[in-house]
């Protein structure tokens, strides 16, 4: 490499892709780059979040409207398939009671997802001036045992505190909001950054699920340290077409599980229905939620089936 190319070598985090043109932020500007061929042969594909090596062209390729190439992708911390998001450190997962009702199977299947990638999940309970005390207390009574943030949130009666505390959360990270359609992502993000204008939709009639109103992952830089990504929704059947972690890790990824893993009366222990079971006992008294476990069960119906080379990292 000549010292000119050397002296165009930049380092960056790309905040978004359209249409194969990357925007990579490095130094507080915005660079448009394209990937280089190699990588598709490679089997990697950017994603926004990446830290990565970039070349600028001497001259833009006006064809591309690019003004270079990334040439690296830098090692990552975790990625997401979908939605395609890499080096996330906190998962805020919205769900609501009233339209639409949560899917304890799809929250619980987000948990394990932020916990297997080591991003950590926290827990917005939004449109809680809709829902019934009673309810949301079942809610808390459910994940109060998972170790991890919960925060409830009405649009009718803001609490100001409560943003504060969640605002305080995107410091020095980088997050991402992630729920299914209509749960109220980009009005919680437009209520603590109102710089950004998330796009936000109402919930469709017809099939009682939300719009998806954010067409592409991108990050936004809140300071020099904080990042914040809107994701578009994604379903339960959006997660079932991918499979993540094996049968041995699962229950690893139930951090309620873990006090109790190898206190079982079988070293073989599936954590089902067996005697002996330190998790089914700790469900008796309290110490594990019984809808966590019945989540659990199904999961691992789901990875049993899998082979190891099925496992997508």
């Amino acid at each position: 490499m000549s010292m000119n190319q050397s002296a165009q070598e930049r380092t960056g985090r790309i905040l978004s892709c359209i249409g194969g043109i990357y925007t990579v932020l490095s130094k507080s500007r915005e660079i448009q780059c394209y990937a280089k061929g190699t990588f598709r042969h490679d089997g990697i594909t950017p994603l926004a979040g990446d830290y990565v090596t970039f070349c600028l062209d001497q001259e833009p390729d006006q064809k591309r409207n690019a003004d270079g190439y990334i040439k690296a992708v830098h090692p990552r911390k975790n990625a997401l398939v979908r939605p395609p998001l890499a080096n996330i450190d906190r998962l805020f997962l919205v769900a609501t009671l009233h339209d639409p009702v949560y899917s304890p199977l799809a929250l619980d299947k987000m948990i394990v997802l932020a916990v297997h990638n080591r991003m950590e999940p926290i827990l917005i309970l939004n449109k809680c001036d809709l829902t019934r005390e009673p309810e949301v207390q079942a809610f808390f009574s459910v994940y109060k045992t998972v170790g991890c943030p919960i925060f409830t949130l009405s649009a009718i009666l803001p609490d100001p505190e409560i943003q504060e505390n969640i605002h305080a959360l995107t410091k020095g990270v980088t997050s991402a909001f992630a729920g299914a359609s209509g749960v109220g992502k980009s009005t919680i993000i437009n209520a603590l950054f109102p710089a950004f204008d998330c796009e936000t939709g109402d919930l469709s009639t017809k099939t009682a699920r939300g719009k998806h109103t954010t067409r592409q992952s991108r990050l936004f830089q809140l300071d020099e340290t904080s990042y914040l990504a809107d994701t578009p929704g994604f379903t339960l059947l959006d997660f079932e077409r991918f499979f993540f972690i094996s049968k041995e890790e699962l229950p690893y990824s139930f951090p309620e599980f873990v006090p109790f893993l190898g206190q079982c009366k079988y070293t073989k222990c599936t954590h089902k229905t067996e005697d002996g079971c330190a998790i089914l006992a700790a469900i008796r008294v309290g110490e594990v939620s019984a809808s966590r476990h019945e989540s659990y069960v199904s999961l691992l119906s789901e990875v049993s089936v899998h082979k190891p080379w099925e496992i997508i990292e």
